[in-house]
């Protein structure tokens, strides 16, 4: 629930932590974080869902934040993009410079359902959860609807997924090749590493 910097002296040593920032949604079901720098040099927080499959009370959850430093040296944040269940691996295209991420979807499901997704963040949008899942599919798990709308016409104002795969595969991480040890066909290609289903 607080992020710190600490500075990492030339020899190794690490520095006094000081708080950044406080009061990030608690852990839930999915209290791991993965954050990174953007090219555009601003901070970016994945925050995953408290739950398998519910409306969130809090708005940040099933997020990504954007966050950067104000001139008083705070950090201030905001939701950059929503809907996204549990995106623990996300990162930039080298050339593109655009943001993509692995989403994990619900469990309890059976084998197949929903898929796992490969998702193109851009700012602003809703990429379905928990009302949809992968290209726009309505999920029909839980009870309650959202708000002043019906879920088929939430779910067409969503962003599909740009591939979808096995479920509960479990991406965890991903980082696109820019190396020259494989073949050039590998260049700028996207890596993921999966745990498999708990």
């Amino acid at each position: 629930t607080e992020l710190y910097v600490a500075e990492v002296a030339d020899d190794g040593g690490v520095g006094e932590p000081r708080k950044l920032m406080e009061g990030l949604p608690d852990g839930g079901q999915h209290p791991n974080r993965t954050l990174r720098f953007g090219p555009d040099g601003l901070l970016y927080l994945s925050i995953g869902s408290s739950c398998n499959a519910c409306p969130e009370p809090n708005p940040e959850h099933a997020t990504m934040l954007q966050i950067r430093l104000s001139e008083n040296g705070k950090a201030e944040r905001r939701v950059f993009a929503e809907g996204l269940r549990n995106t623990v691996g996300f990162g930039w295209h080298p050339e593109t410079q655009e943001l993509w991420g692995l989403d994990m979807g619900s469990d309890w499901r059976g084998p197949d359902v929903p898929p796992e997704e490969l998702n193109l963040i851009r700012e602003g949008l809703h990429y379905g959860w928990p009302w949809c899942y992968g290209e726009r599919e309505v999920d029909r798990i839980i009870a309650q609807a959202p708000e002043e709308v019906s879920r088929e016409d939430f779910c067409a104002k969503t962003e599909p997924a740009k591939l979808t795969y096995q479920a509960h595969s479990s991406p965890l991480q991903m980082v696109f090749y820019e190396g020259s040890q494989f073949p050039k066909e590998y260049r700028n290609d996207l890596f993921v590493t999966m745990r498999g289903s708990w």
